[in-house]
């Protein structure tokens, strides 16, 4: 996995322009061991050859990982669940703070 993780990064930041630590490298790495077992591939190394030779493992990956940090900004619902967590908290922010 030393090998993997800094290769396929690189490959998705060139992709995607996804920098790898907003999600964390336990995340990408947990991903990269699904995607290892869902192709059948024990060593790093032929998952790497895999993934840049195999047009479709490359969607596969990048749906893996970008798929679960984007599920919130999908749905209207989530927003409205935050307007009214906010508005019920106690005490509320001062007038010109932000509300974190």
């Amino acid at each position: 996995m030393n090998q993997l993780l800094p290769a396929v990064t690189e490959l998705l930041k060139k992709r995607l322009g996804l920098a790898s630590a907003s999600i964390g490298d336990r995340v990408v790495e947990s991903i990269l061991r699904r995607r290892m077992a869902a192709v059948g591939t024990v060593l790093p190394s032929d998952y790497l050859k895999w993934l840049t030779t195999q047009p479709g493992e490359m969607a596969a990956l990048i749906e893996a990982i970008v798929v679960p940090e984007s599920w919130f900004f999908r749905y209207p619902e989530s927003f409205a669940v935050l307007v009214q967590t906010a508005q019920r908290r106690t005490p509320p922010p001062a007038p010109g703070l932000p509300f974190r």
